[in-house]
């Protein structure tokens, strides 16, 4: 996942900031809403680091999330 955001060009606290409502894995895009000077930009990724992102998504994220406390969390980096 790491390589995904890297590929990308994220910045550490745009991906802090992403919600699962940002991926769009389908088109290999994430939307970044909280970026430099607030404003709105999409970032394009790689076929290898989408599927690292699936993977985490599907095999790794829940793990974490389960050890949050509280409300759901919709956010990417658990």
């Amino acid at each position: 996942m790491l390589g995904r955001l890297y590929a990308s060009g994220t910045r550490a606290g745009e991906a802090q900031a992403l919600d699962l409502a940002d991926l769009a894995l389908e088109d290999e895009e994430l939307r970044i809403r909280h970026g430099k000077g607030d404003r709105e930009r999409i970032a394009l990724g790689g076929r290898e680091a989408i599927e690292a992102m699936r993977h985490y998504l599907g095999d790794g994220r829940h793990v974490l999330a389960a050890k949050n406390t509280g409300k759901p969390d919709t956010a990417v980096l658990t």
